[in-house]
């Protein structure tokens, strides 16, 4: 039990880390305090002071812990004296500021005698212990509510996917806004009783990945598909001859069948991937289980089953949802909803609609073999991954509409060799800047979106157009935009 654990108690979290990808030392302070019945939330740095009222507004956290280069979105947060209570606490030595707890502060006032007498707290196995924030395609990003039981327990699947072992050292290499950091960054290696290996990098280049990984005793590395695609192009072999790794894993997106043949010709090792949501945790199969080309595996983690839209199976080889098995058992690892503001804090909202019959779907497409190896198709929505990233076109669109040179706009994911995809905006534009300048339009369109919400989320392509194509109800065709974005 850490010392720090006591000055969380009693609080609902909210917390930010600093500068992209690396981690402040208070993040695993801070998950300890689930053992009081409370829940964290991590969020992503990039987000805008607009996104983090929300969260605040709908999570109905009390305590926010972040950097100093970040207090500001929160203080912005709080205009028109909005969320007034929110205990603020900020992770940076010698750092004075009003209305601000200095988190090193809280720390040494802790007594050892506070320390010895803490106790948990009971808790039920299906109390709240982490909430996240995912993307949609229409409304605002849905709260994903996990449980003691559903983490806790639920990542021993983890562990067992990523061939975790007592003395191994994990360095997992990803935004601590996912879940997918939450749980190979704390719950999988915790449960294993191995070490979590974090480097303090402002980004991650990959010729210090990779001399990293030759200098450190790290034995399992799991890195969004983009690093692997820019680690190996590096030239210099030097940088492959690795101390101690002996599983490399590949999340967040699929990784590129060559870039997968040229790391095997480059490390004699395989970049495992597997399968998993926000809200199911990991679906996947062991790392020595036989490999087929462009197959997740034979999943042993989750009952899983292929259906229509219906909530029936469909036969081996035939697309469809990519669906997990609740009835007669539910699984342990299995969200418990997702979340809305009830009268007694966060509470289940029974009006999303997730299940079919048996099964919940995970709005993934995908088939069966007649082996049973899950093969990934695609989207079953239309969340743009980028890099890892995903991004919910409404969030885009509405920032997009409150540019006085929108009249309508819609976005799609557009193919993109390092990244997987990036944003592509479809704008209609108003009458005003009908004859305007299209390259000088497009930047200060570009630099709009930027600054008023998570810069990853920016359109890095936009085509100006006269109309969208849309049902006859006024829906979207997504569709018949990437169609006409992929012709352009």
């Amino acid at each position: 039990m850490c010392r720090r654990d006591l000055i969380l108690r009693g609080t609902f979290l909210i917390g930010m880390s600093q500068k992209g990808l690396p981690h402040l030392p208070s993040e695993w302070t801070a998950m300890f305090s689930v053992n009081d019945g409370r829940f964290l939330n991590y969020t992503k740095i990039q987000l805008s002071p607009q996104d983090i009222e929300y969260r605040l507004g709908v999570s109905g956290a009390k305590v926010v812990i972040t950097d100093p280069q970040n207090m500001w979105k929160v203080e912005e947060a709080q205009r028109n004296g909005k969320h007034s209570n929110l205990k603020k606490i900020v992770v940076g030595d010698g750092l004075s500021a009003e209305g601000w707890i200095q988190y090193e502060d809280l720390a040494e006032n802790v007594l050892d005698a506070d320390v010895l007498s803490f106790k948990n707290v009971d808790t039920k196995s299906d109390a709240l212990s982490q909430v996240f924030f995912t993307s949609g395609t229409t409304g605002k990003p849905k709260m994903v509510g996990h449980t003691h039981a559903s983490y806790g327990i639920g990542h021993y699947t983890t562990s067992y996917i990523l061939d975790l072992q007592k003395n191994d050292f994990m360095w997992n290499i990803s935004d601590p806004g996912w879940a997918k950091s939450s749980y190979s960054s704390f719950f999988a290696p915790w449960i294993a009783g191995c070490t979590v290996f974090i480097h303090q990098m402002e980004r991650f280049e990959p010729a210090k990945v990779l001399q990293t990984l030759c200098d450190m005793d790290i034995t399992t590395l799991c890195a969004p598909p983009t690093l692997y695609r820019s680690m190996v192009q590096e030239k210099d072999p030097s940088l492959f001859k690795f101390k101690a790794i002996r599983n490399f894993y590949g999340a967040g997106e699929a990784v590129n069948p060559e870039v997968s043949v040229q790391w095997k010709l480059k490390t004699g090792l395989p970049i495992h991937e597997f399968y998993g949501q926000t809200e199911t945790t990991t679906i996947g199969a062991p790392p020595t289980q036989p490999k087929k080309p462009g197959s997740i595996g034979k999943i042993v983690t989750m009952d899983l089953g292929i259906v229509d839209e219906n909530g029936q199976e469909v036969a081996h080889g035939v697309e469809g949802n990519i669906s997990v098995r609740v009835k007669p058992k539910r699984p342990v690892g299995l969200l418990k909803g997702y979340m809305r503001p009830g009268p007694k804090g966060l509470e289940v909202n029974d009006e999303v609609d997730c299940y079919r019959g048996d099964f919940y779907l995970t709005g993934d497409r995908g088939y069966l073999d007649e082996d049973g190896y899950l093969f990934l198709v695609g989207r079953g929505d239309d969340v743009i991954n980028s890099a890892g990233y995903r991004i919910g076109p409404y969030e885009v669109e509405s920032v997009l509409l409150s540019h006085d040179a929108v009249a309508e706009s819609a976005v799609v994911g557009y193919p993109d060799e390092k990244r997987g995809e990036v944003v592509k905006a479809f704008i209609v534009r108003t009458e005003k800047y009908q004859h305007a300048d299209e390259e000088t339009l497009i930047k200060n369109i570009q630099d709009f979106v930027k600054n008023n919400t998570a810069p990853y989320k920016y359109p890095r392509k936009i085509q100006f157009v006269d109309s969208l194509p849309k049902t006859i109800s006024g829906k979207i065709l997504r569709r018949e935009l990437k169609k006409l974005g992929q012709r352009n």
